[in-house]
């Protein structure tokens, strides 16, 4: 880096630095709480938040701020929030018809369909109030919301962002995007018929028509062989990924829809389901037309069904297009011991694609209490430990990959936790053998957090990544400082690492290179009258000194605002 470039950035860094410290000096920071990081792992079935997207996190951030009113939405709302699955919301309706609203987390875990886990982690998006009393089962209400979410990056291509949503009445809702991004929605006052016009996206059984194609989840945990199917969702984001424009409406457990393709294509399609005493059955149909370049159209046939029984929970899915026939499938076995077992399968034919995978899961039955936790869920398990191994064969394009991941946690006491993760990948392609090894060591007492991180990755050579990490989330002051050195000088070898990030923010630096990285996250929270102000600030800077060859550094800078009503 020449003279003159270092002093260039040597200069914005100053201002950034500048800009940061009066924001900290003159509001309360509040950033991302760690359980709410564990909560979207858990309903996603990620293992790491280096394996989610932004379309991920950021469906998640309306309800850090504004909470799902669990007993005041309709079936309409609780279906779109995408929280719940579909036979979740049936049980929440029928158990709030039978014993009124539903008070804490504990009781949640108690509805069927609900466990502990699931309770627990719904519990950072969900809101319990309720003007009833106990056991009444009388009808509620809520008037209206509205919310704007705008996002200022200086010296990005895309600056500035803006969204904003509105609903009244749990009947109606608007959204909108700078980005050429709506929807507006309409819901019957039985909550049984709903219209939804704009943008929105599909996620039927386990994806083997839409969401994520024919392909088991590239995730790692025991959840994750399992998707949470939640119909067609509005969609107003900063990301574009599966999105669709078009018409959908549903009544009871029936959905059609109609969106518009590229190239003038159209898509149509219907999607049925059956919610039952202890699961949900559910088939889709569509079809594609051709395109007006020529594109061959397309459509398609898929059965589904999820079951849980004591011990045991399935999914599975079968699904057929013209030129595909697939079938993906879980079952999870809960034994009287400590153990857990999981198999899972995807298979295409005519026999270009399988994927198998198997999983083991170990969690011991003595329980830690957290420190600076109170109520339910105060507590964790002392050692959880699993080992899964995924086959995926290729026999079109003469692609096998084999690989191996094996996890442990232990809460060695209140406030001091230990977890390793160690993955090999074997290929007959690309990079032929990957070996990554990761150990991170976290304190907490509640409010404070202390945690460092050690990985290493071997493919052609050798790299490390090292980083600390301090912060603190309390009510009226929390921020997150990150420093991150790392030492990478193959590509093949590059090692990501989530950061924190305002809520519906993504950010997964990748380490290359020698340098470090130094960041810190912020945000101001507030209330004024009736509505909720959040302001966030991340600033980053990247620099590479120990390189032979010159690499230039990076800086950046970025504001997230939220007023929610």
């Amino acid at each position: 880096m020449s003279e003159e470039c270092f002093f260039v950035l040597h200069c914005r860094m100053r201002r950034c630095v500048l800009i940061f410290v009066m924001l900290v000096a003159g509001f309360s920071l509040r950033a991302q709480d760690p359980a709410v990081d564990a909560a979207i792992l858990h309903l996603t079935g990620a293992a790491d938040m280096e394996e989610l997207d932004e379309s991920e996190t950021e469906r998640f951030a309306p309800f850090t701020a504004r909470p799902l009113r669990i007993n005041e939405a309709s079936r309409a709302e609780l279906l779109s929030s995408s929280l719940l699955t579909a036979y979740q919301v049936a049980s929440v309706l029928d158990y709030r018809s039978r014993h009124g609203d539903i008070l804490s987390v504990a009781e949640l875990s108690l509805v069927d369909g609900f466990s502990e886990a699931d309770a627990r982690a719904l519990g950072c998006f969900v809101s319990f109030d309720t003007p009833r009393c106990p056991g009444d089962t009388g009808a509620g209400g809520k008037t209206w919301g509205a919310s704007v979410v705008s996002r200022y990056k200086p010296g990005s291509e895309d600056a500035f962002k803006l969204k904003c949503k509105g609903e009244y009445g749990g009947r109606f809702s608007v959204g909108f995007t700078l980005q050429d991004n709506f929807y507006a929605t309409f819901s019957s006052r039985s909550g049984r018929h709903n219209l939804l016009v704009g943008d929105y996206r599909l996620r039927f059984g386990q994806g083997l028509l839409f969401w994520d194609g024919f392909s088991l989840s590239g995730y790692s945990t025991l959840s994750a062989f399992s998707r949470r199917p939640t119909g067609a969702v509005p969609a107003v984001s900063f990301s574009s990924d599966g999105i669709r424009r078009g018409v959908v409406y549903s009544w009871s457990y029936s959905t059609v829809f109609v969106s518009k393709e590229d190239a003038g294509a159209a898509t149509g399609g219907v999607h049925g389901s059956l919610p039952f005493r202890r699961g949900e059955a559910g088939m889709t149909a569509f079809m594609k037309t051709r395109g007006k370049d020529g594109a061959r159209g397309d459509a398609g046939l898929s059965a589904d069904v999820q079951y849980n029984i004591i011990g045991m929970a399935v999914s599975a899915e079968a699904g057929y297009r013209p030129l595909d026939t697939a079938v993906v499938a879980a079952a999870s076995l809960r034994t009287p011991s400590l153990w857990r077992f999981t198999g899972a399968l995807a298979a295409r034919a005519p026999g270009d694609r399988h994927e198998y995978a198997a999983m083991a899961v170990y969690a011991s039955e003595k329980r830690v209490s957290l420190r600076g936790r109170e109520g339910f869920g105060s507590s964790v398990k002392a050692l959880e430990a699993d080992v899964s191994v995924a086959w995926l064969d290729r026999p079109d394009k003469e692609r096998r990959q084999l690989k191996l991941i094996a996890d442990a946690a232990w809460q060695i006491s209140p406030s001091l936790s230990l977890k390793s993760r160690y993955v090999r990948t074997l290929r007959n392609y690309g990079d032929i053998r990957r070996d990554e090894l990761r150990l991170d060591c976290i304190w907490s007492d509640g409010a404070w957090m202390l945690s460092s991180r050690l990985h290493a990755a071997s493919s052609a050579r050798l790299g490390i990544m090292g980083y600390l990490e301090a912060g603190r989330a309390g009510q009226k002051l929390s921020m997150y400082l990150r420093a991150t050195a790392f030492r990478v000088d193959d590509w093949a070898d590059r090692i990501y690492a989530w950061e924190r990030d305002a809520p519906g923010n993504f950010s997964v630096p990748v380490s290359y290179g020698r340098g470090y990285r130094l960041s810190a996250t912020g945000g101001y929270k507030t209330r004024l009258w009736h509505s909720r102000l959040r302001a966030y600030v991340k600033g980053s800077i990247v620099r590479y000194p120990w390189m032979a060859e010159q690499k230039e550094g990076k800086a950046e800078l970025k504001f997230t605002f939220c007023w929610e009503y």
